[in-house]
């Protein structure tokens, strides 16, 4: 770090992130893992009945009418009445009329092998609705009609990832009727994820960077690191891999 100025400088980076020098590698192979945040929809508290969280779950975004339904009041819930049992523990999600529930996903790369797995059903009583899921502009699976079953049914796709069609996997709901509710749950991605290791260093001394320690980042996600300079000095520049990043890039960057 050069003397001048006293600053403190944060940087926001996604996938890999610098510090005053930073070294990229790749980790060892990984298991095969579920990359879905909150697929069985577990993670938030629900009130008693009729059970709606009022709020996207956790690790989703949503547009749309929605709710998470309480399994422990099924037998006089509105929504998850008659559905049969809750797929995977005792939440599942739904989408009352047209709307979308999404997540990005990291930890994948073009050629990524993938098995996506969901349970769905429709609120009894009502005549049916159209799910499609996609990941970004990409289609997985439907459009279909879902029309109400006596059980939820588990749809399966296996599929190759490619970076073109972007990291957003969205749950698509169109063309509702009457007081149609998608209802869904178990959701799983699995695959053999994609990382990186940052090794963050500081060069010359006269400042810190947080954390200072070697830290494993899935493909397309974000972490952190502050960098903060000694008083009375400044940060002179930032390195990935001997590569120096302008400011633009310090501020915000993206490494593959």
């Amino acid at each position: 770090m050069n003397s001048k100025t006293r600053s403190n400088a944060f940087l926001h980076c996604i996938t890999a992130v610098g510090a005053l020098l930073l070294a990229l590698a790749m980790p060892a192979a990984l298991a095969q893992q579920n990359l879905i945040v909150n697929g069985s929809f577990e993670a938030d508290p629900l009130p008693a009945w009729p059970g709606y969280l009022g709020k996207a779950p956790t690790g989703w975004v949503e547009l749309g009418g929605s709710h998470i339904i309480n399994e422990n009041v099924q037998a006089t819930s509105p929504f998850h009445w008659g559905s049969g049992p809750v797929p995977d523990g005792t939440y599942v999600y739904g989408c009352q009329g047209g709307g979308l529930i999404g997540q990005y996903v990291g930890g994948l790369a073009t050629g990524t092998a993938c098995a996506l797995s969901f349970a769905y059903n429709l609120r009894v009583g009502n005549p049916g609705m159209n799910l499609e899921v996609r990941m970004g502009n990409h289609t997985l699976w439907g459009p279909a009609l879902v029309t109400h079953k006596s059980s939820y049914t588990t749809a399966t796709v296996n599929f190759t990832y490619d970076e073109s069609w972007t990291n957003a996997f969205m749950f698509i709901f169109t063309n509702p009727g009457g007081d149609n509710t998608i209802l869904l749950d178990n959701v799983k991605l699995m695959a053999v994820p994609v990382t990186r290791t940052v090794t963050p260093s500081v060069v010359g001394g006269n400042g810190t960077i947080s954390p200072n320690t070697t830290q494993t980042v899935l493909y397309g996600n974000n972490v952190p690191f502050t960098l903060t300079p000694s008083p009375g000095y400044r940060v002179s520049e930032i390195k990935v891999n001997g590569t120096v990043l302008v400011q633009r890039q310090m501020d915000f960057c993206r490494f593959y």
